[in-house]
């Protein structure tokens, strides 16, 4: 039953607002956070910075995203997947896969 509340907790996480849009920009290449933003304002229902903010977070938190701190001329932030956060791209993958045999 342990996995099974993994998997929803993950499920909930993935289905919320701007995280697989934010995800699939970062699986092109890690990107500033600006960059980031401009990115998911090309999508239909764009992402607010404070939104993209709170789910980076929470994806942070959840080691399938890290985010790096650059000092050069100004504080920049790069975001970037990790192994956990590829992993977790290949199943949003598999999802589609299934939504299209399902509903096609």
């Amino acid at each position: 039953m342990y996995y099974a509340g993994v998997l929803m907790k993950l499920l909930k996480i993935l289905a919320a607002t701007g995280v697989s849009e934010i995800l699939l920009a970062l699986e092109k290449k890690p990107l500033y956070f600006g960059e980031l933003i401009k990115s998911l304002k090309y999508d239909r229902k764009s992402t607010s910075s404070s939104l993209a903010t709170r789910r980076l977070r929470t994806l942070e938190g959840l080691a399938i995203v890290v985010r790096e701190v650059q000092q050069d001329r100004k504080r920049r932030v790069r975001y970037s997947l990790t192994k956990r956060g590829r992993q977790v791209i290949r199943l949003l993958s598999e999802f589609e896969k299934l939504e299209k045999g399902i509903f096609s």
